[in-house]
């Protein structure tokens, strides 16, 4: 090969390379936040599942998660 065509063919192989690099990384990152949402929409089931049991048995919730309106506030908050 002469130096003439070797010049250009390594430039347009290093062009290709970043360009398959930039892919991979788009669809690895596509893939991640994917995960992610999965991630956090079963974090968010199981927190539910949890707080429903946690209200069946009594097991002391707190006013914050009742879901009831506050009728006063105690003034020592204020």
């Amino acid at each position: 090969m002469c130096r003439s065509t070797a010049g250009p063919l390594l430039a347009i192989v290093g062009v290709a390379g970043t360009a398959a690099g930039v892919a991979v990384a788009i669809v690895r990152e596509r893939i991640d936040r994917l995960a992610d949402a999965r991630a956090a929409r079963q974090a968010s089931e199981e927190q539910d599942t949890r707080e429903v049991v946690r209200r069946d048995s009594g097991g002391g919730t707190t006013g914050a998660t009742d879901n009831k309106p506050v009728e006063f506030e105690p003034d020592e908050t204020r």
